[in-house]
């Protein structure tokens, strides 16, 4: 049935890259099969007039691709239906041919990115393993599903090579069950595929079967989301081209449930009955998907946009965020956030452009072709994404940073252009993966750096290739996409950017070398490829005019300084393409679409337009149109004959049955129809082998047929080939190998065609000798291409097969043969093998004993036997509160075992018996290690003083544990040996020095005994403190110094009129009597005392002074006196009175009888005014008024001259006014204004040549 999927996997790509961009008529015609080719044609060049073709995204090159590649299928009407049409005639024919053995095609490349900037190819989707985020997968366009087992490390194509249609758009896994996958086929961003549908498998990818989804691909539908519901795994929501489809039956009946094309469809996370989905507009379903309701509030206008992604996050599941691409040229339209799960919208950003080429200052994009974005599940503000660069949002797409660029620019890290996928790994906030046009990328820290993690991927898209005949390991193939790129001893290299096309290596040097972009913009290298200068240009006029999209050009096969060019004209070159020259006319309109020289006379130039083929036979001075007997068709390849220059075959493309390849012998004369034995497919290229017996190989649009002289009919040639389209073959002669260019798998090699044998039966098993139960895979290694088989394993379980590489299980020990019948259309060839299988028997393992228990410590002593000889035993050990136990290996287990808790701990040994390879099942002997208890005590040592009772609590990591001490006593009496839980005695020192009482207490519990723990108490005795001195009698106000002696440390009590509490001295002024207690700390903190009384008697009370005219008298009278003037002890004034002589601060102290001491206050005396004589330097002094309010005034007659200074002092004798008087003829008169003074008596004292007189001032 490989012909059956190649049939349908066609039809998928007969329509590539059609898109579904804006609005503009142009791109709806595209879409709808229906639609005349020559119509969609018109309406885009009137739509490009006047309109800058260069300008990246709006759709221009992507036409051209379709263009290229649609219009050689539909020429000459441009009904595009026939495409359609000819599927059922295609599968008529391959459904009942025999399959072909011919060709054993091999992948060449590349499995790597190639370096120098390439790419991989383009990459729909990413999508991980439910429970597992290691295991990822990623689908292609054209290329197949894709599995990585370590996070992209390496890939795996995942068994779609020889499904229908290999393009795959996205990929949903129930997370019940990670075996359960379902595909979507076909390509929902390009349409480069078209889809059948969904397929299921249950085995995790290995098989894969349809479902109740299941299209034909001339419907011309495709899938762009599909989603399973986590909660019921059983629905699952398709969003299509062709509305919203549901299942609730795990795909087995579907339901269309919404019309419309369809984008994108979400759940809301943590409640899948909420599901979004978006065409242009945005739409809603609260039951799960089964029926919907169109949002608007906030969502913009269906004419502003071309595209709606919808993106969701379980940090906060009410947030749905939309990214919309505008619709008159694809960029920006605006970032749209819901924050009550799709109700309303909010405009979050319109700018800058995020779908554009820059940093966001340009201005379009192509969000009709990559749209994606993705929310990070830790944080619902962070949002990443994806047009033609990557951008990144930290506030919920409020504002934007670029965040990769499609060649590195603006210093950010590269990733390849055009994003079709952006998603972060299941709970990660830092680690994104990202699908572009170029393979798949990562960022592990939210797009500080990237890494390119494509290699592996095999899916590139090239159009044309160019192998070297000098070296078997130089290729040089051109790419969609992806460059030019080089393949030098299975290396991969860029060597040219852009869109790849046709491409030489020059047959005498491979140093030289050819490559070219799109429309004939050709590049030479010298250097083998490491560099490349232009010597052809596109868009001007002539040979730098514009030739087809995949411009033709050829080199001549004896002078590689000569090539060809085919655009409006044929043109040439000598010199390796310094120079040009246009060659003879050619009749037909379009530009030359094939060219090829005869090699046995290069004068012979076959040239084709379109559809018709003109011969020169002077090296290109003129041309004859030899169309005459051809059909009316599109030409795609020419091939010569190396020998007969006249012998020369055509292929077309097209879906007219029987007309796909033409032969003629006689240079174009008359014509052969060729075609017998071709599929009604379109016919890409030819290869004649040369030297042979004229062998000749056609790529189509599913895999290479032969046919040679001696073949009545073409013959499959694809065995080993994925269902790919095959753009171009070459041979490398001196390897022998046939080199194809697949528009989607990369460059695959075969070994020539060479005439069928019946088979040569031969195989190989791996292993030979098994155990019993275990299988053998059986390989054939027969010869001439089998195409059945019929295997005989006597002893083997099946015991027949006829599969071409069988498992099969051997239950039964013993020695058996194995037989390989294998055949084909040409015959049959047998190989038995004897005695070829060993089958072993199992061994079974015993442990004598099965089990043991013993304290922490101990060793196992186990041994181990079998039923089987000279077997050997391996074990394994898990551990639990148990340190010593290892793996091992050996008939003896011995191991010495440590209980690490406070309970039994075990050590399980799994112990595998092998014999002869074979292992048995594994036993278990469990070991129960009871630890020993391990003693603490609380406190682990001790101090008391002497006379206290030690407390110390046993305790044990073990419970029941028992405890046993002894005593060691040295200076210290009251210890004694015991048991108990707690060491609980009275101790005391036998003299005033410390000692010790040392206990060994020992542990036990289960009949384990533990170390013994020593707990020392240290005994010290008391202090004997005394103070100096011991009593003391003082008087009231008095201080008296004590000290105390005999310990370290000292505490006063109470604290009632002591300087401070502690210290070994304080001093005491109590107020009453008190007995002070001094308690004294040694240095090992215990605690003697001692007292001290103090008689405390109260001070005499305080005298008063009075004074009558110039005596003072001291009130009350007390045993003795003594009186002072300003503070001076007044010898012999010791009287109850004084009489003064001189004004003054007088005070006086007495003494009582008990020895206790008292003073007066200060009294301010005054010598009687009247008592004093004027001194002879003035007369007549007078005050008035006095007393008075501070302001008054003293006047006089002055009898000396000179200096007089005033004074005024306050009764503390300070002064508070001075002045110097200024006198007129000896007289004074001065008014003195006292301010801020306060009622009370005055001094005025008048100074002037050592003479002064002093008189009082009242103030009230």
């Amino acid at each position: 049935m490989k012909n059956f999927n190649r049939f349908l996997f066609l039809f998928s790509v007969l329509l590539n890259a059609t898109f579904l961009f804006s609005q503009q008529t142009w791109v709806e015609m595209m879409a709808d099969p229906t639609v005349n080719f020559y119509d969609v044609r018109q309406s885009f060049n009137q739509y490009w007039a006047g309109k800058d073709s260069s300008e990246k995204g709006k759709g221009w090159k992507p036409f051209k691709r379709w263009e290229w590649f649609t219009e050689q299928r539909v020429y000459p009407s441009g009904d595009r239906s026939i495409m359609n049409i000819a599927m059922g005639q295609y599968f008529d024919q391959v459904k009942n041919s025999p399959e072909s053995p011919n060709g054993n095609w091999a992948f060449l490349g590349p499995t790597n990115v190639p370096t120098n900037g390439g790419g991989a190819g383009r990459c729909n989707f990413v999508r991980f393993d439910p429970n597992n985020n290691n295991t990822v997968y990623t689908g292609s366009p054209g290329g197949g599903l894709w599995k990585s087992t370590n996070s992209g490390s390496s890939w795996t194509n995942w068994n779609t090579d020889n499904l229908p249609v290999i393009g795959c758009s996205d990929l949903a896994i129930d997370p019940t069950n990670t075996n359960v996958m379902y595909l979507a086929t076909g390509d929902g961003d390009a349409s480069d595929t078209y889809s059948i549908g969904v397929l299921k498998s249950t085995d995790g990818g290995i098989n894969w079967n349809t479902t109740g989804l299941n299209w034909t691909v001339n419907q011309g539908r495709v899938i762009r989301r599909l989603i399973v519901n986590p909660s019921n795994t059983n629905i699952l929501i398709a969003a299509t081209s062709n509305g919203i489809y549901r299942t609730t039956n795990g795909g087995t009946a579907w339901t269309q449930v919404q019309t419309g094309s369809f984008y994108d469809a979400e759940f809301k996370p943590g409640d899948p009955n909420t599901v979004y989905a978006t065409t242009d507009q945005f739409y809603k379903s609260t039951d799960g998907g089964a029926t919907w309701t169109q949002i608007t509030a906030g969502v913009p206008a269906a004419n502003l946009v071309n595209r709606l992604a919808i993106g969701v996050t379980p940090a906060n599941a009410n947030y749905v965020y939309i990214l919309a691409s505008l619709q008159s040229n694809s960029g920006f339209q605006g970032m749209y956030r819901s924050t009550n799960s799709g109700t309303n919208f909010t405009t979050q950003s319109t700018s800058p452009n995020i779908m554009g080429w820059d940093n966001g200052g340009d201005s379009g994009g192509q969000g009709w072709y990559d749209l994606s974005i993705a929310i990070s599940p830790t944080n619902a503000n962070e949002v990443f994404t994806g047009g033609v660069n990557v951008w990144r949002s930290t506030d919920g797409g409020v504002n934007w940073v670029l965040n990769a660029h499609w060649y590195g620019g603006f210093s950010k890290p590269y990733v390849h252009a055009d994003i079709h996928d952006l998603i972060f790994v299941p709970g990660s906030g830092t680690t994104v993966w990202v699908g572009s046009d170029g393979g798949i990328f990562r960022t592990t820290n939210n797009g500080t750096s990237y890494t390119d993690l494509s290699n592996g991927l095999q899916i590139g898209q090239m159009y044309r290739l160019g192998t070297s005949a000098t070296n078997a390991n130089l290729n040089l193939t051109g790419w969609q996409d992806n460059g030019t790129n080089r393949l030098s001893s299975g290396a991969w290299a860029r060597v040219i950017g852009g869109d790849g096309m046709e491409c030489i290596i020059d047959h005498s040097n491979a140093n030289t070398m050819y490559g070219e972009l799109y429309y004939g913009n050709i590049r030479k290298s010298t250097n083998g490829g490491a560099s490349f200068a232009t010597i052809v240009n596109s868009g001007g006029a002539g040979v730098h005019g514009n030739g087809n999209w995949v411009t033709p050009y050829v080199m001549h096969p004896s002078n590689a300084q000569t090539l060809l060019v085919g655009k409006s004209g044929l043109y040439r070159t000598i010199d390796g393409g310094t120079n040009w020259t246009t060659l003879g006319a050619i009749a037909g309109s379009g530009n030359v679409c094939a060219i090829a020289y005869a090699p046995s006379n290069p004068n012979i130039i076959y040239v084709a337009r379109t559809n018709t083929i003109h011969v020169s036979t002077n090296g290109g001075t003129s041309f004859t149109n030899i169309t005459t007997g051809l059909p009316n068709l599109n030409i795609t390849y020419i091939a010569v004959s190396n020998t007969d220059p006249n012998k020369v075959y055509v292929t077309y493309s097209g879906y007219t049955a029987a007309s796909k390849v033409y032969m003629s012998t006689n240079g174009g004369t008359s014509w052969t129809n060729y075609s017998t034995g071709l599929p009604n497919l379109p016919v890409n290229c030819i290869v004649y082998e040369n030297n042979s017996s004229d062998g000749v190989y056609v790529g189509t649009d599913v895999g290479v047929y032969y046919r040679n002289s001696g073949l009545g009919s073409w013959t499959s040639f694809s065995n080993n080939l994925p269902n790919v389209i095959v753009d171009e073959l070459e041979i490398q002669y001196s390897s022998q190998k046939v080199r194809a260019a697949t528009f989607g798998r990369g460059l695959w090699e075969s070994d020539l065609y060479s005439p069928p044998q019946q088979p040569v039966a031969n195989f190989s098993a791996n292993p030979t000798s098994v155990c019993a139960g275990g299988t053998v895979q059986f390989t054939d290694l027969s010869t001439n291409a089998p195409t059945s088989w019929s295997w005989t394993f006597p002893g083997g379980t099946p015991g027949t097969s006829t599969q071409q590489n069988p498992l099969i299980t051997y239950n039964t020990p013993g020695t058996y043969n194995a037989t390989l019948v294998a055949t084909n259309i040409y015959g049959s060839s047998t190989e038995t093998k004897n005695a070829y299988i060993t089958v072993n028997p199992i061994p079974v393992a015993t442990a004598t004993p099965n089990s043991q228990t013993f304290c922490s410590g101990g060793t196992t002593n186990i041994a181990l036997t079998s039923n089987v000889g000279g077997t050997t035993f391996a074990w394994t050990v898990t551990q639990s509160g148990v340190s010593g136990a290892s793996n091992g290996s050996g008939s003896t287990i011995s191991q010495t075992l440590t209980a690490t808790g406070g309970t039994n701990g075990t050590a399980t040994y799994t112990i595998t018996p092998t014999a002869n390879g074979c292992a048995g099942t594994p036993i278990t002997v469990v070991v129960t290690v009871k630890p020993n208890p391990v003693a603490t005590a609380t406190p682990p040592d001790d101090s008391i003083c002497s006379g206290e009772t030690v407390n110390i609590n046993l305790s044990s990591n073990v419970g029941g544990t028992s405890f046993a001490w002894t005593v060691t006593q040295t200076n210290v009496t009251g210890a004694s040996n015991g048991n108990g839980s707690v060491i609980s005695q009275t101790l005391n020192t036998v003299m005033q020095s410390s000692g010790t009482a040392v206990y060994t207490a020992t542990p036990t519990a289960n009949a384990c005994v533990g170390s013994p723990i020593t707990i020392t108490v240290v005994v010290s005795p008391i202090p004997i403190v005394s103070v100096i001195p011991p009593s003391h009698e003082m008087c009231e106000k008095d201080t008296v110094q004590l000290v105390a002696s005999g310990a370290s440390a000292y505490t006063w009590l109470p604290g009632t009129g002591l300087s401070n509490t502690s210290g070994d001295t304080v001093f005491a002024f109590p107020t009453t009597s008190i007995t002070y207690t001094v308690n004294g700390t040694s240095i090992e903190g215990c605690v003697g005392s001692a007292t001290v009384v103090i008689t405390v008697y109260p001070l005499p009370l305080m005298p008063t002074i009075t004074q009558s005219g110039n005596v003072l008298t001291c009130n009350p009278a007390y045993a003795s006196y003594q009186w002072y003037l300003n503070s001076i002890l007044i010898p012999g004034a010791t009287s109850q009175s004084y009489t003064i002589t001189q004004s003054g601060n007088y005070m006086v102290e007495v003494t009582d009888t008990n020895g206790c001491h008292n003073s007066s206050d200060v009294f301010d005396a005054i010598l009687d005014a009247s008592n004093v004589k004027e001194n002879a330097v003035f007369s007549n002094l007078k005050i008035y008024p006095n007393p008075n309010n501070g302001e008054f005034t003293f006047s006089g007659f002055l009898n000396l001259p000179g200096e007089y200074k005033l004074e005024i002092k306050n009764t503390l004798g300070q002064v508070i006014y001075s002045d110097l008087l200024q006198q007129q003829n000896g007289n004074i008169n001065e008014t003195v204004h006292l301010k801020n003074v306060g009622s009370g008596v005055y001094m005025l004292m008048i100074k002037a040549n050592n003479q002064s007189a002093v008189y009082r001032i009242v103030v009230h």
